[in-house]
């Protein structure tokens, strides 16, 4: 930050931008936006052919956080935001209301929520994607028995915090965490130990640490990419009553098919994971997640974008998440 504070921010680059946050945030939310980015793109976390960018967007997140920082310069930017943003100035290009496109990850000023008939869908995305673990430890905390920098453990857990605070904005989106080893961290035959391991305690540390209700954070249980640490997807669900009717797996909607269908349809590179619970009888609801397939197929959902899994729950019923990249990709027999 230091050397960040030497610099100066592109032209019309609004620190509040830099950092993903909205004007006048508390100095809580701005030093955690800014160690989630400082982790993700600190040049030593990064491949060799990309340290050259990440050090230039290191150094200007730096240089965000050090404006933002100081009470002083935070209000001046606060009062003057009609002009490119400097160090000696702070002076900012005029703020923008959100919008659906550029809403930032760690306010929300209505709910997003998928209406009823799902005419429109926002696939929302979480504000750390990768969050990196230490060779060849799943510790959240300071690893090889608290050796590790504090900084960095600091720097890891603000980047899981930054996703629980992003999740309380976002009560209709649910987190998948997968976790991941990256080759020759450890033996092949480790690698999935590790990154269960990992997404095992990355979970338990939003959920026990950050408050983050159980229905909306979950262990992917499946290896992820090769990377070094944590793989954080989400997933939008749909607002809609997926209580079946009786034993032959339709609902008691069954527009509701046709309004699922027609949005995965509308939206491109979107996904769908449909979810049958089941409170006891896995043979029905094993042919429940197979009859609501089906008829995604007859309304012409491609089966490479529908995906399905079955959860054990208090009442039997389905459910119907939406998203793009990374999330569950589980076959009808497969049981979380």
């Amino acid at each position: 930050v230091q050397e960040a504070s030497r610099m100066t921010l592109p032209i019309k680059q609004d620190p509040y931008s830099v950092l993903g946050i909205l004007p006048g945030a508390g100095s809580q939310e701005v030093r955690r936006a800014y160690h989630a980015l400082a982790l993700r793109w600190h040049p030593d976390k990064r491949p060799v052919e990309e340290r050259d960018a990440a050090e230039q967007e290191f150094k200007t997140i730096g240089l965000a956080y050090d404006i933002l920082r100081d009470a002083t310069k935070q209000r001046e930017c606060n009062v003057t935001r009609t002009k490119p943003c400097n160090p000696t100035t702070c002076e900012a290009p005029a703020a923008k209301q959100p919008t659906a496109r550029n809403r930032t990850p760690f306010h929300s000023d209505k709910e997003p929520k998928m209406p009823s008939g799902c005419p429109g869908i926002r696939i929302e995305k979480p504000p750390c994607t990768h969050i990196w673990f230490a060779r060849s430890s799943a510790c959240v905390g300071r690893a090889y028995k608290g050796l590790e920098a504090a900084d960095v453990a600091q720097l890891r857990q603000a980047a899981l915090e930054s996703v629980a605070l992003w999740i309380t904005a976002h009560p209709h989106v649910v987190i998948n965490v997968r976790g991941c080893s990256q080759m020759g961290e450890v033996s092949t035959a480790r690698r999935v130990a590790l990154a269960q391991a990992r997404s095992k305690r990355a979970v338990e540390f939003l959920i026990e640490q950050c408050q983050v209700p159980e229905t909306q954070c979950r262990d992917a249980s499946q290896l992820g990419e090769d990377f070094q640490g944590v793989e954080i997807g989400a997933m939008t669900r749909a607002e809609v009553d997926g209580a079946f009717t009786s034993h032959d797996g339709l609902l008691c909607d069954a527009a509701i098919l046709e309004d699922v269908a027609a949005a995965i349809k509308r939206t491109p590179d979107v996904h769908l994971l449909v979810e049958v619970w089941s409170s006891g009888d896995l043979p029905m609801a094993k042919h429940r997640l197979t009859a609501l397939q089906q008829s995604f197929a007859r309304r012409n959902v491609s089966r490479d974008v529908t995906h399905g899994r079955i959860r054990r729950g208090p009442k039997d019923e389905a459910q119907f998440f939406l998203y793009t990249l990374s999330a569950p990709r589980q076959d009808s027999a497969g049981v979380d």
